[in-house]
């Protein structure tokens, strides 16, 4: 009987042991495959539109030798936003890094946003923290290259929302669409607030806006920056002062605002401008046919 009883003891330890075996294997496999995540700062698992199907971690996007990341799906530009806000994983926080985009961008893929900020076909949106914030500014070169990027949704009570929430570099060929962004004060589709040196060229808001004070369908307040240029509104946009469908509130240290279009619905109680709300040094070239 003991003799019977050990033989057994012995083939179940076996069996302990080959299973051990096959599990480490099999993790080891599903890690080299791909499968696994490591952690949200070093994903290795498999992507969906740029975020990881285990952890939900964000797609690192490649560097390319000009300098600039290269950015083709949501997650990527997620990633970028953590970089320059320094809420990555392990990452080192870098406000003047520079990106591209390669490829239009869908935040939220199948959602239907409506203008009031409600919202179809999705049970949860994912939402938008604007990249560049009072505290670091965006000082980077931000280069959308004419791509849309579409369902951006916040809906906020803070000041400095929008695509960008504070900058003082270069953001070109930005388009956000078939969005809703809502701040409280310095609130813009593109930009929320711009300043120093910063340039906004070829950026256009196709998107409801919605804030109380500098609010813009293009930039919510800009503030001594060198360059607006080519810039258009053809969103609703939605305040109570310095309203305005480019840009709710202009300084006269704005250098130039030149050939801005507005075509969008503009709403406020007071300094509300179909272009601009309010201010501006040189103006030229810049047309409203909205209401």
């Amino acid at each position: 009987m003991k003799r019977k009883t050990t033989k057994i003891a012995g083939i179940l330890l076996t069996l302990v042991m080959l299973v051990t075996m096959l599990g480490a294997f099999s993790l080891t496999a599903s890690a080299a495959d791909g499968d696994a995540c490591v952690s949200t700062a070093d994903c290795t698992g498999t992507y969906a539109n740029g975020f990881c199907t285990v952890c939900d971690g964000y797609e690192q996007p490649t560097l390319n030798s000009d300098g600039y990341y290269e950015i083709d799906n949501a997650g990527k530009l997620y990633w970028f936003a953590g970089l320059v806000n320094g809420t990555l994983d392990g990452v080192a926080q870098n406000a003047s890094a520079n990106a591209i985009l390669t490829a239009d961008i869908d935040l939220n893929i199948g959602a239907t946003i409506n203008k009031n900020g409600t919202y179809e076909s999705l049970d949860v949106l994912r939402k938008w923290t604007p990249i560049g914030s009072s505290t670091t500014p965006y000082a980077g070169v931000f280069r959308g290259v004419q791509h849309r990027i579409s369902h951006v949704y916040i809906n906020s009570t803070d000041d400095y929302q929008g695509l960008f929430g504070y900058v003082t570099g270069t953001v070109t060929g930005c388009t956000v669409k078939e969005s809703y962004v809502k701040g409280k004060d310095y609130v813009g589709g593109v930009i929320g607030y711009l300043k120093s040196t910063g340039e906004i060229l070829f950026c256009e808001n196709l998107s409801s806006v919605n804030g109380e004070m500098y609010v813009g369908g293009v930039i919510g307040y800009a503030h001594s920056a060198s360059l607006i240029n080519e810039c258009a509104n053809d969103g609703s946009v939605v305040g109570t002062e310095n309203v305005g469908g480019v840009i709710g509130y202009a300084s006269y240290a704005v250098e130039v605002i030149v050939n801005c279009e507005n075509n969008g619905r503009i709403s406020g109680e007071e300094c509300v401008g179909g272009v601009i709300g309010w201010g501006g040094e040189t103006i030229q070239g810049c047309t409203n046919r909205g209401d």
